[in-house]
This record gives C-alpha cells, sequence and structure tokens, in this order.
C-alpha cells in the first residue's frame, strides 16, 4: 500500500471517529435498537447455531441486548478477546460470564475459553466505516482481518447508516462484508 493510500485511510478513520465520538447519546441509543431489531430479523441468523458477536466501544452499535436473547435462544456465541501469548485477537466462546474492559478497552471474557475462527456460521462485524462493496475500514490494527482470514460463515458489517459510504481506500488484506446491516436497512454487497 502507497503513503497516499495509507494517508487517505488514516485520515477517513479519523473523520469517521469524530463522527462517532459527536452522537447524541438518545439518537445512538434508538438507531442500535433498530440495528438489534435488524440482525434479529436476519434469515440467516435464524438458521446459524454460532454467532460471533461483539461487545461495543463508544461510538458504535450496541448489541448488548442481542447478545442476551441469542443466549437464552441456546446460541454457541463466540467473542474477540485479546490473546497476550498470540498478541492479538482471537474469538473465545461465550457464555453469558463476566466481562471487564480489555487491552484496546473493548470489553471480553475474564477468562477466555479459546475457539477456532472457523467456528462461527454468521460473524457480526464492527468497523470505523464500510463502502457499498462491502469493504470495511476498521481502526488499523488488521485484529478483524486475520481473524476473518479463510473463514466460511457469512460476514456481516454493522454500523449505523452515515458509516456506510460510497467508496472507502481499501487494503490487499482487507475482508469483505457479504452484507452491511445499518439502523435503515440491509445492503447485500
Amino acid at each position: 500500500m502507497n503513503v497516499a493510500h495509507a494517508d487517505r485511510r488514516a485520515a477517513l478513520r479519523e473523520q469517521m471517529r469524530a463522527r462517532r465520538a459527536a452522537l447524541d447519546p438518545d439518537w445512538a441509543a434508538g438507531a442500535s435498537r433498530e440495528i438489534r431489531r435488524r440482525v434479529a430479523n436476519l434469515a440467516e441468523l435464524d438458521e446459524a447455531a454460532s454467532v460471533a458477536a461483539f461487545f461495543a466501544l463508544p461510538g458504535e452499535p450496541d448489541l448488548d441486548e442481542l447478545i442476551t436473547r441469542l443466549l437464552e435462544q441456546g446460541c454457541r456465541l463466540y467473542l474477540p478477546a485479546y490473546d497476550q501469548a498470540a498478541r492479538g485477537y482471537r474469538l473465545c466462546r461465550f457464555g453469558g460470564e463476566p466481562v471487564a474492559p480489555g487491552r484496546f478497552k473493548v470489553r471480553e471474557p475474564l477468562s477466555p475459553r479459546w475457539a477456532p475462527a472457523a467456528a462461527p456460521e454468521v460473524w457480526l462485524v464492527p468497523g470505523v466505516a464500510f463502502d457499498r462493496s462491502g469493504n470495511r475500514l476498521g481502526h488499523g490494527g488488521g485484529h478483524y482481518d486475520r481473524m476473518l482470514a479463510g473463514t466460511p460463515g457469512l460476514r456481516v458489517g454493522i454500523a449505523f447508516a452515515f458509516q456506510v459510504l460510497d467508496g472507502i481506500p481499501a487494503a490487499a488484506h482487507d475482508v469483505h462484508m457479504h452484507l452491511l446491516l445499518t439502523d435503515q436497512g440491509v445492503h447485500r454487497t
């Protein structure tokens, strides 16, 4: 990736982080409710016995109630957690045990039970921005790209509608989303 491409990605990250930081909490709560409703109504989720989800960082859609519902329905649920030995994020099986902010302030299980990345049938994936082609711009560490590389599961980008852009500069290692789900709809890429 050339320097100009990397600079465009960095500038877009900063722009989108600023927009997320300025969100009205009441608006974000309402939009998150709509996102949870749309996720719960996905036919692919109904058919899945295993789902990878995430606990939101500030400015990300809040999936906490959906995570609780999936657990109550007996779904095998997976979350990312930082593995110090691997120096990166890995999936761990989640059954409702206590969580706390981890290395990058992401809530994760205190005692992770590591799982293979290929385990989930559906991945709910956060991002700083997405485009209509399914490209994802993350926080810049490549953690999700490494976890998702070569996985067979359905990849669903989860975002507020303003985070879906006409185009974002993609990198060779970026893993594409199969569909994007926002507070305003579902877009298959």
